[in-house]
């Protein structure tokens, strides 16, 4: 994932590299194209295709899937598609005007407005401004890996970044309009909202990323290191038994436990309370000592 500098997006972008003229061969697909979306021959608004607004607030936080099929719907509303070639119609489109929408495999969880979706606009706007088409055929994780290998280029990192990062701002209420040119200062304001939330993504990943420690494998490392002459087995022997040792008045609590239970619960022992056992192969007074020394305890670094 990559923090954006504000080299990033020094100059305001264009949108998507347009691919190449097409070949004659391509010209009925050009004729169709024109017919969904004539405005394509005039200005018109950002995020906008075939009249469609891709960055409508009710698409915030959306998958890709949900654009697309509204889409599609909005050309058989227009009457410039039928049920049949909706969905091919609206692919047709959005190869041309926001490919990064058909990458194959994105995770229903990323969604539009999200930071991820930031970094998968700006890889997609990379490839193609390199090889136009190239990530028809990609899926999410290659995507990504192959905008990475490519040679940087700066104006196409530049343009795709900041318009990525726009509409980010936007989508997270960074910036109130969205059909006004930001000013350098709103634009940096944005650039360091979304490198913080980068940041913090990054830190969950790791941490989600880190092998979370079973409480009984630190249970069993601190006996071994206690007890290193004791056959591993008898940890789990449960005969051990909380007593109340108060003179005159003794008592049992009910239950029994192992070495390794007394350890992987926790919990400290009260004024007269002592652990107790029948089974001479068990270092009862010993276990006793170090557990209420301390020295015998996981529960709270396993909490940690």
């Amino acid at each position: 994932m990559t923090t954006l500098t504000p080299s990033s997006f020094n100059t305001p972008a264009l949108a998507f590299s347009s691919r190449e003229a097409p070949a004659p061969t391509d010209a009925a697909l050009a004729a169709i194209y024109l017919q969904l979306d004539p405005e394509s021959q005039t200005t018109r608004p950002r995020n906008s295709v075939a009249g469609f607004d891709l960055a409508h607030p009710r698409y915030w936080g959306q998958p890709a899937s949900v654009v697309i099929d509204e889409l599609a719907r909005h050309l058989v509303n227009k009457g410039r598609a039928d049920a049949q070639t909706a969905g091919q119609r609206a692919t047709l489109l959005l190869a041309r005007t926001a490919p990064h929408y058909l990458v194959k495999d994105i995770p229903a969880s990323l969604t539009y407005g999200s930071v991820l979706w930031v970094q998968l606009t700006v890889a997609v706007a990379r490839l193609e401004a390199h090889t136009p088409g190239d990530t028809l055929d990609k899926g999410y994780a290659e995507v990504l890996l192959a905008a990475e290998q490519l040679p940087d280029d700066a104006v196409v990192s530049q343009q795709s970044a900041y318009e990525a990062l726009r509409d980010w701002g936007v989508a997270n209420g960074f910036l109130a309009r969205p059909d006004a040119q930001p000013s350098a200062d709103e634009m940096e304001s944005v650039r360091v909202a979304y490198n913080h939330q980068l940041a913090a993504l990054k830190t969950t990943g790791t941490l989600l990323s880190t092998q979370i420690p079973s409480r009984k494998a630190m249970a069993l490392a601190q006996l071994e290191q206690a007890f290193p002459e004791l056959d591993k087995r008898l940890f789990e022997v449960k005969n051990l038994h909380k007593a109340w040792l108060k003179k005159g008045r003794p008592g049992v609590y009910p239950g029994a436990r192992s070495m390794l239970d007394v350890v992987m619960e926790g919990g400290k022992l009260g004024p007269q309370d002592h652990w107790i056992s029948q089974d001479k192969r068990l270092p009862v007074t010993r276990f006793c000592d170090l557990y209420s020394a301390g020295k015998l305890d996981v529960a709270t670094s396993f909490k940690s």
